[in-house]
């Protein structure tokens, strides 16, 4: 019994001095660790064109900068990382400092990007130059990669000019928020903004990428597994679709159909029709809307993305502006890789409507040739349901 009880105690003290030991040890690396050397890589960028790999980083929010520590090459960001230091602030704090600073937050990985931003945002760009190339990023890697991660979106003050930390865009609740959180969820967003300013941390991450990876957007498994994604997690089922209603998106500033109800009435003499209006909904409700439809058809703009997430088997048909300076073939792209797609194009002088204003000719409004346009209708509504593989274009 003696003896049990003089183990016990002997235990005991070996386990408080190990203990201890290891608390001084560990603290005593903490207050001398030295800042190990970041190294600096890149690959393709979407935007920027260099995706830019930096590790050991520290955002000192106080000071607004970016530091790392590069011993022997001071222009190493630069020569590697093109655009990146015009974009985010950067410091190499190789000449005075070779400790860390106390963190006041770690993250092993960061993802530093911008978010297209002027005058406010535009829902085409949201996915195809930030959610697309983030979901690229992040999501198609194996899961187990994906812990501790931190998401901090900035606004340039004009393109490719450093970011602007007094932006209004992540001060309210907004799509553009909901959409990124949708994407980065359970992981954290730290805007670069005012707000981060005032809490005066500094964060440091083992592994920053600045910018984001260039994408294939006719890459069918890409644009279908983003699809998925988005719906799963917004809990929007994915099934077959199985009405005939067609929906016509209704633009209420540049780019719109000057004859709408004309193209109701003809329409509707053959298939149940609508007009459809994405102002003022969230993006969980632009999703669901368009679930009903066997056809959405569009002029080229932010209302269109939302073909993307149609329902299976349904049509996605852009309507494109006479002699117009758009990007319709991107849309083009895009939209054929969910599913069958029709094209048109005003080919009739007579029926667009310019501003004089409109210096680029991206914004004339259209009247619609109708019989062109039912036409067009029931070759849509001939395609719904088709291999969803086969994918067509058609001008008129």
């Amino acid at each position: 019994m003696t003896i049990f009880k003089l183990s016990s105690t002997v235990i005991i003290i070996i386990i408080i001095i190990t203990v201890f030991t290891i608390f001084v040890g560990s603290t005593h690396k903490k207050e001398g660790e030295t800042w190990p050397e970041t190294d600096i890589t890149f690959s393709m960028g979407h935007y920027p064109t260099s995706y830019c790999r930096m590790t050991n980083i520290i955002l000192d929010t106080q000071e607004k900068v970016f530091k790392y520590r590069k011993v022997e090459n001071d222009n190493s960001l630069k020569k590697t990382c093109l655009f990146t230091d015009d974009i985010w602030p950067f410091v190499n704090v190789a000449s005075n400092i070779t400790s860390v600073p106390a963190c006041d937050v770690k993250f092993n990985k960061g993802h530093v990007f911008t978010m297209y931003y002027f005058f406010g945002s535009n829902y085409f760009h949201l996915h195809y130059d930030m959610m697309l190339p983030l979901y690229s990023a992040v999501h198609r890697l194996p899961q187990g990669q994906l812990k501790d991660v931190v998401f901090m979106p900035s606004v340039e003050s004009r393109r490719l000019q450093y970011i602007n930390w007094e932006t209004e865009a992540f001060k309210r609740p907004a799509y553009w928020m909901e959409m990124l959180k949708v994407l980065t969820r359970p992981h954290t967003v730290m805007p670069l903004d005012s707000d981060l300013i005032q809490q005066g941390k500094t964060i440091c991450m083992k592994v920053a990428y600045f910018g984001t990876p260039s994408i294939d957007i006719e890459n069918i498994d890409l644009i279908n597994s983003y699809v998925k994604f988005i719906k799963t997690r917004l809990g929007v089922a994915h099934n077959r679709v199985n009405s005939t209603l067609i929906g016509i998106i209704s633009r209420s500033t540049r780019r719109k159909i000057l004859n709408e109800q004309e193209l109701l009435k003809e329409v509707s003499k053959f298939s149940a029709v609508e007009m459809v209006e994405f102002t003022g909904k969230t993006f969980k409700e632009q999703i669901e809307c368009v679930q009903k439809y066997s056809v959405l058809v569009g002029v080229n703009g932010a209302g269109l993305t939302n073909a993307m997430f149609l329902s299976p088997g349904a049509v996605a048909v852009q309507l494109v502006p006479f002699n117009a300076t758009v990007n319709y073939k991107t849309f083009a792209q895009i939209l054929q890789c969910r599913g069958p797609y029709l094209e048109w194009h005003n080919r009739h002088s007579n029926l667009t409507h310019e501003s004089r204003h409109d210096t680029y000719r991206s914004a004339p409004d259209t009247t619609v040739h109708a019989q062109e346009f039912v036409g067009l209708m029931k070759q849509a509504l001939s395609l719904v349901n088709s291999d969803p593989h086969a994918y067509y274009k058609t001008e008129l």
